[in-house]
């Protein structure tokens, strides 16, 4: 899994890591699943969040599935970001 905790002035957040993908929606799928489920582990609204989605292709596809990992870890994440 490419995506990881981080720090920026002390505080922690989540970056998943979904750049540079291009149009494999098959490698962006196993990232986005491993996040998922890393963060529907971790108590409620505690999380901040930064998706970085540059170089990978926003195909209907992948915008849809995208989508749905957010609908699904929306009760873990306080804030986040997107790049």
């Amino acid at each position: 899994m490419r995506s990881s905790w981080r720090e920026h002035r002390g505080k922690p957040y989540f970056h998943a890591d979904y750049a540079h993908y291009g149009e494999d929606l098959a490698a962006l799928t196993v990232e986005v699943n491993a996040v998922n489920e890393l963060l529907c582990q971790q108590v409620g609204k505690s999380v901040a969040l930064l998706v970085d989605v540059r170089g990978t292709v926003g195909t209907p596809e992948a915008i849809g599935f995208i989508k749905r990992s957010a609908a699904l870890t929306e009760p873990y994440v306080a804030r986040m970001a997107v790049l």
